[in-house]
């Protein structure tokens, strides 16, 4: 499911983002990468709103 519309997609027409070590968000091309992962669809307005995108940091412990 994309993050942002929040429409259902096959996991292959998706792209994965996740955190790298400092922090920024990359693409996870082999969607393979440990930790959480976002999902984004290919719509171009998807695109543009997630560029803000700003996921929270969990902590261990938090739910």
């Amino acid at each position: 499911m994309c993050v942002i519309c929040r429409r259902r997609f096959a996991k292959a027409a998706l792209t994965r983002h996740v955190r790298d070590a400092h922090g920024n968000l990359t693409i996870d091309t082999p969607q393979t990468s440990p930790g959480r992962g976002w999902y984004l669809c290919d719509d171009p307005a998807c695109a543009a709103r997630f560029a803000r995108f700003r996921p929270s940091r969990r902590r261990k412990g938090e739910k």
